[in-house]
């Protein structure tokens, strides 16, 4: 049976700040990170973790926990939100607090800069420039649409990309889109595979904005019941079933949780899950949900 577990990437948003719709467990504690980073080290040493300055004191909650280990070979992206006039200042004090002199990624969070800065030709030369001092390995950006992917590529040479995909989120999967896209030779990273935890939780107790969209939670209910998977295997599988994607970036609280992603990662008889493909933009984008869910 094929190992998934090289395919699974630690996403860090919940060891700086109180991250998820649906979280109830809060910031991870110093002790559970901990325990997560040695679990990780265990089930597969090159892990990717994902952080970024935006994941409240992530970066330095990170560094603090490596730097505990007697040693690691993780391999560390970290994003940034910075002005071209400031970029080279708050990548340098990224790597200070996660201590490390160089590291796996940089992207630009939400591709911000690369998309709309009047400097953002100069933002992609130092970016580069990152490169060739050794700094880091790959740069690349998150990114939420195809055109914006599009225009991306277009005009700049990157590494990686940070994508949304999930079993209501398959925009990118029209048109082989996604296919073509692995083909220019570009290392894919699907994160919100969950879609914030919405995905997981039980259909009686959504949030009530999601009301709305009860119908299409109810579909991936009678879905899962139907082919005896749970919400999480579903989720998991759907993405990692998906030829083109390098990595899932998935959030955890704890050990345990970890170990369920990776459980949930082996492989299934994946059925098709077009049926539950979703369109309404509300529902799939999280930066358009209220504030008072």
């Amino acid at each position: 049976m094929p190992d998934y577990t090289h395919k699974i990437a630690l996403g860090s948003a919940q060891f700086g700040m109180d991250y998820g719709v649906v979280n109830e467990g809060g910031q991870v504690s110093a002790e559970h990170i901990a325990q997560i980073l040695a679990y990780a080290a265990e089930k597969n040493p090159q892990m990717i973790i994902d952080t970024a300055p935006l994941y409240g004191n992530s970066e330095e909650v990170l560094g603090r926990a490596l730097a505990q280990m007697s040693s690691h070979d993780f391999r560390i992206i970290t994003k940034t939100d910075a002005n071209f006039d400031a970029l080279e200042e708050t990548f340098t004090r990224s790597r200070r607090h996660l201590g490390q002199e160089t590291l796996y990624g940089l992207l630009d969070h939400n591709a911000w800069h690369l998309l709309s800065s009047e400097n953002r030709d100069k933002t992609y030369r130092l970016m580069q420039s990152f490169k060739d001092k050794g700094w880091v390995g790959k740069i690349g950006a998150t990114i939420y649409t195809r055109a914006d992917i599009e225009t991306l590529l277009e005009n700049y040479d990157l590494d990686i990309l940070q994508i949304p995909i999930n079993i209501f989120d398959q925009r990118l999967l029209e048109d082989n889109f996604l296919s073509d896209l692995k083909s220019q030779g570009i290392e894919i990273h699907a994160r919100s595979v969950f879609l914030q935890g919405i995905l997981l939780c039980e259909t009686a107790a959504l949030p009530t904005f999601f009301e709305t969209y009860k119908a299409h939670f109810t579909a991936f209910d009678d879905f899962c019941k139907s082919h005896e998977i749970s919400k999480a295997q579903a989720c998991i599988n759907f993405v990692q079933s998906l030829e083109a994607i390098d990595m899932l970036v998935l959030g955890v609280l704890s050990k345990e949780q970890l170990d369920e992603h990776i459980l949930n990662s082996n492989p299934l008889a994946v059925p098709d899950f077009s049926s539950l493909a979703c369109f309404d933009e509300p529902l799939i984008n999280p930066s358009l949900w209220p504030k008072n869910r």
